[in-house]
């Protein structure tokens, strides 16, 4: 039996038809993506089936005691709310009933008859409803997080908090759970703890997420609302591309025949006068609804397809970071650390919240000093600066203002081009380039600021979350043409399928200043993580000393064995040729031409070194493991 049944719905704001004749249904454990572009209407339909809305036509219908809970999307009104009555906040009834007994435990008058005849009520109730079971699972979430339940929730990080309301919603288990945007501005950890725990959630989730990987992981339907008409595809998120992108070419060709028949009957129409005297009126009237199914084509949404203007080239070398430390008041952002950045090179800084990313690239562009080491800068560099939050100076400001200041022609690529054109390969039409920035969407603001940073040219692009609020096929050619750009970009995201598709090396911040870097997007990252684990699992194993045995036990063999011995003895000359080898590859960079060459050369050079000391490293740490072994053998 159906959660909800939508059956026919339509709805329309301002004149714009948001859906026609939707039907659906959700069931018990569905996880649903509800997928479209941005202003397709994902929201409002989720909306509807909160019963926030009310449709123009059609039905809604749900089944009896059926429970919905949303996660919030601001942080509560009260600035003295503590985290406890946060979460006890989302449980109705149940929630005084249970704040109320504890607060009733640690009164002073805890030994008078009143206050035990309205405990023992107060407990009744909550034994009647469940209700332990639930202070339960509150009690396990402070614990997984570390928080006290009298912790005051504006004293959260801003993470912390989109978690706790997430668990504010989870607490109740409620039938359905809505997400809208549940990824947003959350870092990697989070986005994958949530995942965990959309996962083990036994009820039904309906959420809208342009994280591709966190939909993929997901979901196991897939509404797509297209065209003011929803589609449903029973599959995941993989198959359901694959199928839409089968489903969109049939609808060329499709239209392609169409448009050839529409051809003829126009023809048909302008034909003579005896013609038009014995037309056939039926012909005639089915002309006109051809031409009405033509206007509904046009209608339909283009693609994005912007440019990145690029600028002069900029020299080899871009930024170099030779063994430095940088710190903010008390918080160390990196410490001795090295790092090369040159012509071409798309690096992604990836890491929790506030561990220092874009304080970084503050570092590299000389915003910020640093406390030691050395910082170099290339030649000819021009950057172009996509900031997180979209800063616009004046909200009253149109878009067409925002990025022609006034003027309705543009200079793109040296060729002349009309503001409202420009815009539109952004995906603004016509009236939303005359619509004020104070009422445009998340995802509009964010595609205004692309438009107005890939205008100026560049060799270095600087991207701070790009991807928050872009639909699935914005990202997609944002992807492409990022890939296609001749400078260096420099990008902080959370989006790990992006970083998968566009950077080609990841540099990670662990916090305390430890950035690891890696060769490769965000999957190779965390393959070189579990290998660095599964390796110091191993060493930790082998160096640790044998049992002592109990007394009467008889010994077992404390003498270093034959294999481990010869390996030992062959320790000092493998140090000495990966020393060798660490040497050739530090001469060949410090030539003067070393930078001239081709990128690809360069980068196989220094990937070849930091493999070397990479190599070098394990060789050291397994020499003093079998000397501590050969140490303890010896003293036995």
């Amino acid at each position: 039996m159906a959660l909800i049944n939508l059956t026919d719905i339509s709805l329309s704001f301002s004149g714009n038809h948001l859906f026609s004749n939707v039907s659906a249904s959700i069931h018990k454990q569905e996880k649903i993506a509800i997928v479209g572009r941005n202003g397709s209407g994902k929201s409002t339909l989720l909306q509807l089936i909160q019963g926030k809305l009310e449709p123009d036509d059609g039905q809604i219908k749900k089944a009896q005691l059926i429970s919905i809970a949303e996660v919030e999307q601001k942080l509560p009104d009260d600035p003295e709310i503590r985290c406890g009555e946060y979460i006890l906040s989302g449980l109705g009834k149940l929630g005084v009933v249970i704040r109320e007994y504890f607060a009733l435990l640690e009164e002073p008058e805890a030994d008078s008859d009143s206050w035990a005849e309205r405990l023992g009520k107060l407990q009744s109730e909550i034994e009647h409803q469940d209700g332990w079971d639930l202070v339960n699972r509150i009690q396990q979430i402070f614990n997984s997080f570390n928080v006290n339940e009298n912790t005051l929730v504006n004293e959260l990080s801003g993470g912390q908090i989109r978690r706790m309301a997430i668990l504010k919603a989870l607490a109740r288990q409620p039938d359905i759970l809505v997400l809208d945007e549940p990824t947003n501005h959350l870092d990697i950890d989070s986005i994958e703890w949530l995942e965990k725990q959309i996962a083990d959630y036994q009820g039904t989730v309906i959420f809208i997420s342009h994280d591709r990987a966190f939909t993929a992981k997901l979901a196991t339907k897939v509404w797509d609302l297209d065209r003011t008409v929803l589609t449903v595809y029973d599959c995941g998120f993989n198959d359901y591309l694959q199928r839409k992108q089968e489903a969109l070419e049939r609808e060329e060709v499709e239209q392609e025949k169409f448009n050839k028949l529409l051809a003829q009957e126009e023809a048909w129409i302008r034909q003579g006068v005896k013609a038009r005297r014995t037309r056939d009126m039926g012909r005639v009237g089915r002309l006109l609804e051809m031409r009405k199914q033509k206007a509904q084509f046009i209608k339909q949404l283009g693609s994005a397809k912007f440019d990145i203007k690029q600028g002069e080239i900029s020299g080899k070398l871009v930024y170099e970071l030779k063994n430095i430390d940088f710190f903010l008041g008390e918080n160390c952002i990196a410490k001795d650390f090295s790092a090369l950045v040159t012509r071409g090179d798309r690096i992604g800084l990836v890491g929790p919240n506030g561990v220092g990313k874009t304080s970084i690239i503050r570092c590299l562009t000389e915003s910020l000093p640093i406390d030691s080491g050395k910082r170099k800068t290339g030649t000819n560099i021009i950057p172009a600066y996509y900031r997180q939050h979209a800063f616009f100076e004046d909200e009253n400001k149109t878009p067409s203002d925002i990025v022609a200041d006034g003027q309705q022609e543009l200079d793109v690529d040296g060729r002349k081009k009309h503001v409202i054109s420009y815009l539109g390969e952004f995906l603004f039409s016509p009236q939303r380039c005359r619509t004020p920035v104070r009422l445009l969407s998340g995802g509009e603001r964010n595609r205004l600021q692309l438009a107005r940073v890939f205008l100026k040219p560049s060799n270095l692009l600087i991207l701070d979350e790009p991807t928050n609020d872009l639909d699935v096929e914005t990202l997609e050619v944002l992807e492409d043409k990022l890939s296609q750009y001749g400078g260096t970009v420099l990008v902080v995201s959370h989006d790990r399928e992006f970083l998968d598709n566009v950077v080609t090396s990841v540099w990670f911040f662990q916090g305390e200043g430890n950035i690891i870097q890696c060769v490769g997007g965000y999957s190779d990252l965390k393959d070189q993580l579990a290998e660095s684990l599964e390796a110091t699992s191993s060493i930790q194993a082998a160096a640790m000393p044998e049992p002592v045995a109990k007394k009467g036990e008889k010994k077992g063999s404390t003498k270093l064995s034959y294999k481990l011995q010869r390996e030992l003895d062959a320790m000092p000359e493998q140090l000495n040729e990966a020393e060798n080898a660490i040497e050739r590859l530090e001469s060949i960079i410090g030539q003067a031409d070393f930078y001239t060459q081709d990128n690809d050369e360069v980068q196989r050079v220094l990937s070849g070194l930091e493999t070397a000391e990479q190599h070098l490293e394990q060789l050291m740490a397994r020499w003093e493991e079998l000397e501590m072994l050969k140490e303890q053998s010896a003293s036995c």
